[in-house]
């Protein structure tokens, strides 16, 4: 699958499944002449792991091993350019019904609806969260404790945010940016299909 997404298709030897049989059919000495497939499917995942390594550069947007370059509000979406130390090896495009991104070389662009000019921002530690529907915000569990039960549920990964207003300040403090980024980047990434 990865070998298919990076554009290789040259191989010469059968397929995984197909190499399985083979070797079976080798180890019993039913087919001796099976042996050359097999090492020449071996020898091709080993020529082909070497390639696919380029793939590593994606879970920069993961590590937080990029940097926010630009942000701008443009019509009802924020608009986050982010650069990667790392060229990706393919170009990739996903949404969700909440962003889009897209990537290329060590650009990564990424739109995020923004709602009367406020933003989400998610928390990885949902289970250390309530949710607080009449809100629609998470608060943590050490504050919401002093709530009463029926105001507050278990936060959930994709209701564990509070609001923040998109200001002039965030729009030019890329250390701001990136530390939204990196609350949220991860669960962006973690809703597409």
């Amino acid at each position: 699958s990865m070998e298919s997404f990076l554009g290789i298709t040259e191989r010469n030897y059968c397929d995984g499944g197909a190499c399985i049989r083979l070797y079976k059919q080798f180890a019993s000495g039913k087919k001796p002449e099976a042996a050359e497939i097999v090492m020449g499917h071996n020898r091709e995942d080993l020529l082909g792991l070497g390639k696919i390594f380029s793939m590593l550069s994606y879970l920069a947007l993961f590590n937080e091993d990029y940097e926010a370059l630009d942000c701008e509000i443009q019509d009802d979406q924020l608009a986050f350019t982010i650069r990667m130390h790392y060229d990706l090896p393919v170009e990739f495009s996903n949404h969700s019904e909440e962003f889009y991104i897209i990537g290329q070389n060590n650009r990564v662009r990424l739109l995020v609806k923004l709602q009367n000019g406020r933003l989400k921002q998610y928390y990885s530690n949902y289970k250390d969260y309530d949710y607080i529907p009449s809100e629609d915000t998470a608060i943590p569990k050490t504050l919401s404790a002093c709530m009463d039960k029926k105001l507050r549920r278990p936060a959930k990964r994709d209701n564990c945010y509070t609001w923040f207003p998109v200001t002039e300040a965030f729009l030019h403090d890329s250390l701001k940016q990136k530390t939204y980024l990196k609350h949220c980047l991860p669960y962006y990434l973690s809703v597409l299909k």
